[in-house]
């Protein structure tokens, strides 16, 4: 009797495994003795990268275990025992390259029982150092020197140390600096991404640390979610002794969105121009700042050193803030390699936001956060229609003191973007007319509109079942719509949806009249061969409903 999968060809069982997830997996290898035994040969590619987690460890152990081996480069560890786990890899001889840890505290333990605890995690980790490249500690909670980690592991390329929040008053206060003429100092020239606290004392646990990392081009200092810290007055510093800098970030979320993410990580050894000298030359290429207008003297300077390199820039205040210094750089400068810009409670003139926005002629992503009357829909409207480039725009309002008589909250002039390359549209509290949203459907490009409406909707029934019939009739590409808070939208608006042919996806939220009657026909009425998804939340007529065509 032939058994698969030694009764097949290699290349075929590679071809047809290549279709599993690890879940699917580990259900196949508990199929039989023989699966067990020969399946794991086929699926190498496919554990490459490892999350271990309680369920998948307790209820899979020894058929996830019989998967691993040396090529087994990535692991993840959460809420876990790391020592057993560690050593398991190890007697398997994975070859890890990238390990990420996130800590699990026990507060019964005494000073000493931490102290033996840290010593036994470093070595624990050491047993990989010489394939370890990457290392994750994500809620440490021994307040060590970032330095003592670098010691470790002195061939690291990535390192992220994030310390429990409740080291936060320990680790920001000051401490006894070794000067760099000690014989003990050591350079780091591999290290080129580093992710830390912002809450560090930056003169004696940050800048050490930097002065031992001279090609650092990434370095991002983030907040805990609880607390958030203003920039030290020596800030610069960072640029006299990381000369190759190339992403900064300042305050951010520990865990950031995934596009963040993508562009910090990606391109970290192309080569960086900036000069070996111990001057800020300023060649920045991504700018991430979330702050009080008190640290704008530190702020400006980055902005107009590096305005010929950045290629994202992300500025969000603390609370809406008037600038006149930063509205003058920024109506003055131009930035001509801008590819993204995110600005979030930056409150300026429509004159100001034009001259800016001028200077910008290579922007794809936009993504702003206005506040009341900061900038009237129509004048957005007009400086968007002027950017070429322009793939992804999402704006959103504040809900604060909208009346329907504020005029500088309605955007009907819409047609300008029929000119655009938009891809994505995100309009959040943006107040659109009939007419305004039908002239969405000329953006032949776009392929995803996400809409949020307000109390104060300006859009009817008649207005809806007119877009969905332009949405047919017209050659439009969009595949994904979110509509959230349409008070008119019921079944016949989605019975009109369900033709139009290129709608794959649909997510209503906060939409009363819509019932599940009215989603089957949408779900059935999608071309032959077309597949459609539809997801409702807080919808009065439907619990919650997830569905497929």
């Amino acid at each position: 009797m032939n058994i698969f999968p030694t009764s097949l060809p290699p290349e075929v069982v590679l071809r047809i495994v290549s279709f599993l997830d690890q879940h699917d997996c580990l259900q196949c290898l508990q199929v039989c003795r023989h699966w067990h035994s020969e399946m794991p040969l086929y699926t190498t590619d496919l554990w490459k990268e490892v999350v271990i987690s309680p369920a998948c460890w307790s209820t899979m152990n020894s058929c996830l275990i019989r998967s691993l081996g040396v090529h087994t480069q990535k692991l993840s560890i959460s809420d876990m025992d790391v020592f057993s786990i560690l050593h398991r890899f190890k007697k398997l001889k994975c070859k890890i390259t990238s390990l990420e840890i996130a800590q699990v505290h026990d507060d019964t333990m005494t000073h000493d029982q931490h102290m033996e605890d840290h010593a036994r995690f470093l070595s624990t980790i050491k047993q990989f150092d010489w394939s370890l490249r990457q290392l994750s500690i994500i809620d440490y909670s021994f307040g060590l020197l970032v330095t003592e980690v670098l010691q470790q592991f002195p061939n690291l390329t990535h390192l992220t140390l994030l310390f429990d929040h409740r080291l936060h008053e320990y680790l920001s206060k000051p401490l006894v600096v070794h000067d760099t003429s000690n014989p003990g100092f050591r350079s780091y020239a591999g290290l080129v991404y580093l992710h830390l606290d912002a809450f560090l004392n930056f003169d004696c646990r940050i800048v050490p640390t930097l002065r031992r990392c001279p090609m650092l081009k990434t370095l991002r200092l983030s907040n805990d979610g609880i607390d958030a810290f203003s920039m030290p007055s020596n800030f610069a510093t960072i640029f006299q002794l990381c000369p190759h800098l190339m992403h900064l970030t300042w305050n951010e979320d520990r865990y950031p969105p995934d596009m963040r993410d993508s562009i910090l990580m990606h391109e970290l050894d192309a080569p960086s121009p900036n000069t070996t000298n111990g001057d800020y030359k300023g060649t920045l290429q991504t700018f991430l700042f979330s702050g009080n207008i008190s640290d704008i003297d530190r702020v400006l300077p980055i902005l107009r050193a590096s305005h010929h390199e950045l290629e994202r820039i992300e500025l969000s205040f603390w609370a809406t803030s008037v600038t006149p210094e930063l509205h003058t750089l920024l109506s003055r400068i131009c930035f001509p390699r801008l590819k993204a810009l995110v600005v979030s409670r930056l409150k300026m003139v429509s004159d100001d936001w034009v001259s800016f926005l001028a200077g910008c002629p290579s922007i794809e992503v936009l993504d702003l956060y206005l506040f009341k009357e900061d900038l009237a829909m129509n004048t957005i409207c007009a400086i968007v229609g002027s950017l070429d480039q322009l793939q992804y725009l999402k704006i959103k309002r504040s809900a604060e003191s909208w009346t329907p008589s504020r005029e500088e909250a309605i955007w009907s002039n819409t047609i300008i973007l029929s000119r655009t390359r938009l891809q994505y549209l995100d309009l959040d509290g943006v107040l659109l007319t009939d007419d305004g949203l039908l002239n969405l459907c000329d953006i032949s490009s776009l392929k995803e509109l996400s809409l949020s409406q307000t109390r104060y909707s300006y859009i009817t029934l008649e207005g809806l079942l007119a877009f969905a019939d332009k949405l047919n009739s017209s050659k439009s590409c969009l595949a994904t719509l979110k509509l959230s808070y349409f008070t008119t939208l019921d079944d016949t608006v989605l019975q009109r949806f369900s033709r139009a042919k290129s709608l794959s996806f649909l997510l209503l939220q906060w939409c009363p009249k819509v019932t599940e009657a009215g989603l089957k026909v949408f779900l059935n009425g999608g071309a032959n061969g077309v597949k459609r998804k539809v997801t409702v939340e807080h919808c009065r007529l439907i619990s919650r409903f997830r569905g497929l065509g």
